[in-house]
């Protein structure tokens, strides 16, 4: 069967994508070279990826990689497939000012791509990037070699093994998801089964992980200068009682995705 052949047959959108992953060629060269034929191997390692597709299974484990801001970063089953709205976190401190003495605090790094993509971008900074998850911390140091980027890789549980250390700022994309994820039945939510629970669902609609970490953070010697939390934008309300709650000095503000939903907040050390 030829490349036309295949691509006629399969014509889901992500066809062309997984058979550039197995013949190892470019998307373009399959358009250019539509009369090549497929050996019978790579025939059947096609047609094993499109039934995983249609499965729901995320197409970033299909091909053990995905792209984000402009870096290709390795991903497997014990890490969270990285999210397009989580670079707005990265573009947001990249573009702030600040000196090469400053300490940033990766938690819940997963595959490391929050973190790397900072170092990469401002190699004088001091990155240190945190799992509880000891499967996830070795994805995301094969990518900081990849990268050659220097982080220092911390197995942390929160604040556990890093509270007797300062950083000037925190970016924390925990688990916030929660049952009403869960009760969706929309293709998007088809594909978390497939992701580590553990990285996604929490306790107490979602805000449990956020509720430990700010409530950690109130009891440093020297809080951060900022906070960067991740959340649904159905917690905002929940979250900012929360964080008032807690840090009631600290200046709140949210921003909003791309799509115009709240996604963001920013903490700052009142």
């Amino acid at each position: 069967m030829t490349i036309q052949e295949t691509l006629s047959l399969y014509s889901d959108a992500e066809s062309d994508l997984l058979l550039s992953f197995v013949l190892k060629k470019s998307r373009d060269f399959l358009y250019i070279h539509p009369e090549k034929k497929l050996t019978t191997k790579q025939l059947k390692a096609f047609k094993s990826l499109v039934a995983r597709r249609k499965k729901g299974e995320p197409v970033a484990y299909l091909l053990r990689y995905k792209d984000f801001f402009g870096l290709k970063f390795k991903v497997t089953k014990d890490t969270l497939v990285p999210r397009p709205e989580t670079e707005w976190v990265v573009d947001h401190i990249l573009n702030q000012k600040l000196s090469n003495n400053t300490s940033i605090l990766d938690l819940g790094t997963g595959s490391g791509c929050i973190a790397i993509s900072i170092k990469k971008n401002t190699p004088k900074l001091s990155v240190t990037a945190s799992d509880v998850s000891k499967k996830a911390l070795l994805v995301a140091k094969q990518n900081a070699r990849s990268h050659k980027t220097k982080i220092n890789f911390v197995h942390s549980n929160l604040l556990s093994n890093l509270s007797n250390k300062h950083f000037d700022i925190i970016i924390a994309n925990l688990p916030y998801g929660w049952n009403v994820w869960k009760n969706n039945s929309s293709i998007e939510a088809k594909s978390l089964k497939f992701e580590p629970q553990l990285a996604l669902f929490t306790k107490e609609n979602g805000l449990y992980l956020y509720r430990l970490l700010l409530q950690q953070v109130s009891k440093l010697k020297k809080q951060p200068s900022v906070i960067y939390l991740e959340f649904d934008p159905r917690q905002k309300t929940k979250l900012a009682k929360l964080i008032k709650t807690i840090l009631p000095k600290a200046k709140t503000i949210f921003h909003k995705d791309l799509a115009g939903l709240w996604r963001y907040v920013e903490i700052k050390r009142g």
